[in-house]
């Protein structure tokens, strides 16, 4: 079966958490889900990115996007 593990990073230089200007919220990163993004799966209750066809221009990607906050001080 499918399993599920994370493709995207974040990498944040010192200036983003030095305590000066633009802060990075680590505890604020997540997987971004919206239901218009996915496809259900066959037999289960969870499910899968729908993947972007390049023929049809539907779709967004193979996994969902992640995101994090920058906080200004």
């Amino acid at each position: 079966g499918k399993k599920w593990n994370t493709l995207d990073r974040f990498f944040v230089g010192p200036n983003l958490y030095d305590g000066k200007g633009a802060e990075v919220v680590l505890e604020s990163f997540r997987v971004l889900f919206a239901p218009f993004m996915s496809r259900p799966i066959a037999g289960r209750a969870d499910r899968s990115p729908l993947p972007f066809d390049a023929k049809t221009g539907l779709g967004y990607a193979d996994h969902y996007p992640v995101m994090v906050k920058i906080r200004l001080n």
